[in-house]
């Protein structure tokens, strides 16, 4: 079904989760569906990559066969955006040094490595707020949905 046009009664859903889906979409009329479909005390979540990092970045430019001609990796204006169709617009940040276990991918020492490299990152992204905005990944917790700013069917 089309994200940026759902087919769904208002107000239909406790909860709403994607996986790399909104850095496919025109984020504002995707914000603006979820907001409608969501139930007044519902929350959405969506894990997402980010895409202020030069390195990937320069990565992703490397490897178009692997991205499709609608991606665009979200920044941080979209989550500022998120928040005029909800109340709460909660972002935690995954995988800045943890990236760098990709070099141990497929080996016994990956998942102590990654494990390891996953703690650094929180420790700088509490340490250094700023460089949240280079990680890779980040999950987006929405809540509160401003039902007057939905869509309007």
């Amino acid at each position: 079904m089309d994200a940026e046009q759902l087919e769904f009664p208002d107000q239909s859903f406790d909860l709403v989760c994607g996986t790399s889906i909104i850095h496919h979409l025109d984020v504002k009329r995707a914000f603006s569906e979820v907001a409608r479909v969501l139930r007044p005390g519902g929350t959405a979540v969506f894990l997402e990559a980010l895409g202020h990092n030069p390195v990937i970045h320069a990565y992703r430019r490397l490897t178009p066969a692997l991205r499709t001609a609608d991606e665009h990796p979200l920044r941080m204006k979209d989550a500022a955006a998120a928040r005029s169709y909800f109340a709460a617009v909660e972002v935690e940040h995954y995988a800045l040094l943890s990236l760098a276990a990709m070099a141990v991918r497929g080996r016994p020492a990956f998942g102590s490595v990654n494990a390891r490299l996953q703690r650094a990152d929180q420790a700088v992204f509490r340490a250094l707020p700023p460089l949240r905005r280079w990680s890779w990944m980040a999950l987006l917790n929405l809540s509160g949905p401003h039902t007057k700013h939905a869509a309007v069917r």
